[in-house]
């Protein structure tokens, strides 16, 4: 693959059937799209009975799309700022597939938070999302660093990821969330 080139984000979704998917959404994310992405989602959700769950599934959603805003760079030769998200249900359980383009060096510091996340469990979850939240320590971009942490925790699994180079400067980080109902 050459520099100029971007890896599809469309090809890591081939095994989400087309009557399971909810939204798709592949292109660029702004707050007008965040904000049609929740409200299709809002729809969607109140045919949900279970309101505990409708919160969860929205909640998740709403954090996964902040850090596709917060986080997401652009590449000065690519057609388009390419990001996307996926709400998909199998069974009676929802899942998330977002991904969007970053600095390459971030991958390290987005490994770590993901594997400490996934190394806790519900309670060591919890105590760590209020200790976070008792310190109030904002970083550069607003937040407390409390994205990842929210998510596992809302969602009840662990969080697969994965990252492709584009080239040595951007990588496409993708996250898939398993939301446990």
């Amino acid at each position: 693959m050459t520099s100029t080139e971007m890896p599809s984000i469309k090809n890591y979704l081939d095994d989400i059937h087309e009557n399971e998917k909810i939204i798709a959404h592949v292109g660029t994310i702004s707050d007008e799209v965040v904000d049609s992405i929740l409200k299709k989602a809002e729809k969607h959700l109140e045919n949900q009975d279970d309101l505990k769950a409708q919160k969860k599934v929205f909640g998740i959603l709403v954090e996964v799309l902040q850090n596709i805003l917060k986080h997401s760079i652009t590449h000065k030769n690519s057609k388009d700022d390419q990001s996307c998200l996926f709400l998909f249900k199998r069974n009676s359980n929802y899942g998330v597939i977002a991904g969007n383009y970053i600095s390459s060096q971030s991958i390290g510091l987005i490994q770590k938070g993901i594997e400490h996340a996934n190394s806790l469990n519900s309670e060591e979850i919890r105590n760590y999302y209020r200790d976070k939240l008792d310190t109030g320590k904002l970083s550069k971009k607003g937040g407390a660093g409390l994205g990842l942490i929210d998510i596992v925790r809302k969602s009840g699994s662990q969080l697969n990821y994965w990252f492709e180079e584009v080239n040595a400067h951007i990588s496409l980080f993708c996250l898939e969330v398993h939301i446990n109902m």
